[in-house]
C-alpha cells in the first residue's frame, strides 16, 4: 500500500493541474505522481 504524503500548493498551480489532468482524462493525484516519477527517474544518482 502507498503512503500518503500532503502538499501544499497554491491555488492557481492546483488550478493548472486539475486543468491539465482533466484534458488528459485522468486525476489529479495521477497527474502529479508522473510528474514525480518522470522528475525522480531523470535525477537520480
Amino acid at each position: 500500500m502507498a503512503n500518503i504524503m500532503t502538499v501544499r500548493a497554491p491555488e492557481d498551480l492546483q488550478k493548472i493541474l486539475k486543468d491539465i489532468a482533466q484534458k488528459k482524462g485522468m486525476p489529479r493525484n495521477s497527474l502529479v505522481l508522473q510528474i514525480l516519477w518522470e522528475w525522480a527517474e531523470k535525477n537520480v544518482e
